[in-house]
């Protein structure tokens, strides 16, 4: 057959055989949680969620949009809160 006697033909960079090696498995036995990755997961997994909620939580009904209709002013929807006395 037609080039059965080239297959050792490609020069392989040890880099890039070492970058795979540790992106098919090895960053997992080599990470560990320290100081900078726990803030970060801290960060991305807890305070950014919880922090979202709560801005959502303030601002849920704040605004009634259901039946808009044309040449209505937009404070028109506003909910207005009542005054306490």
């Amino acid at each position: 057959m037609a080039g059965d006697d080239h297959h050792n033909s490609l020069l392989k960079d040890p880099a890039i055989e070492r970058w795979g090696n540790m992106r098919s498995g090895g960053a997992t036995k080599y990470f560990r949680f320290s100081g900078p990755n726990i803030r970060m997961a801290l960060l991305c997994c807890v305070i950014l969620p919880v922090g979202l909620y709560f801005v959502a939580l303030e601002h849920d009904d704040k605004w009634d949009l259901t039946a808009k209709t044309r040449g209505s002013k937009f404070e028109d929807y506003i909910k207005k809160k009542p005054k306490k006395e």
